[in-house]
């Protein structure tokens, strides 16, 4: 979402057009509001100097500062900010392309208020009903069976760990609904990843052996290597990963020879 809002930030900079001698800083705000449901507070600086390097495409630095906000409807981040260094840009086709590859920061913070309100919305909630899911492993008399997932909830712990709820219930009446618990511990690598280095799974209060569910740790892991982002032209790595109690903080670099 933050290479989308630079993409946004750059797009009506160049659309400033050629009679600006000077950066209007509203402008950009109001074409960030546009891309966006919600923003309940907003704020970005522009700088450059002299002025009218931007008509040539050069920024020294774009900074935005955000709260609340809400790239879909039904979820809200609590805190956007994102700072770039130097941008040097120009308008080809219609389209900004990067002339030089661009560095920027950001920094995220989510609520646990605010994501568990999200995954009661309605949008969420249809993607855990009817799911396929094999329980043999836990149960030899069970193969595949479809359940809908009901209630889910994440927590924010302290010491970087997060814990994930919900309710398992099976569409076959004659099974009963299952209570899984996920105790998941995330650490920072040197590299600038992250990775789940712990993982605790337990249904109905049973801890599942960790020979069951390797995989899908490993699986998890793949996902959050940030090296995949390359073939995109992002360079990407984690900075700081807090988890503290009822909120998570992340700040990443990022560097970018191209925009989406």
């Amino acid at each position: 979402m933050a290479v989308e809002t630079v993409a946004v930030i750059l797009t009506s900079l160049l659309g400033l057009g050629s009679g600006l001698g000077i950066l209007v800083n509203q402008t950009v705000e109001g074409a960030i509001r546009q891309q966006v449901p919600r923003i309940e507070e907003l704020a970005v600086r522009v700088d450059t100097s002299p002025n009218y390097q931007i008509l040539q495409g050069r920024i020294d630095r774009v900074r935005l500062a955000s709260r609340g906000v809400y790239f879909f409807p039904f979820l809200r981040v609590d805190i956007l900010e994102l700072e770039t260094d130097r941008v040097n840009i120009n308008l080809a086709n219609n389209q900004v392309r990067l002339v030089e590859p661009l560095q920027a920061v950001v920094k995220v913070i989510v609520k646990e208020e605010d994501i568990n309100r999200a995954l009661g919305a309605e949008q969420i909630r249809s993607l855990f009903q009817s799911i396929k899911a094999d329980f043999s492993s836990f149960n030899p008399s069970l193969g595949v069976e479809e359940i809908d997932v009901t209630n889910p909830q994440i927590f924010f712990l302290s010491d970087q760990r997060i814990r994930l709820t919900a309710n398992l219930s099976p569409r076959k009446k004659e099974i009963k609904p299952l209570d899984i618990t996920a105790d998941l511990a995330i650490e920072v690598l040197p590299n600038g990843n992250i990775k789940l280095s712990r993982v605790d799974l337990y249904i109905e209060g049973m801890r599942i052996p960790d020979i069951l569910i390797n995989t899908l740790v490993r699986g998890a892991n793949r996902l959050l290597d940030l090296s995949q982002l390359e073939a995109q032209g992002i360079r990407a790595r984690v900075l700081k990963f807090d988890i503290t109690q009822g909120q998570m903080q992340f700040i990443g670099f990022a560097q970018l020879d191209r925009l989406p």
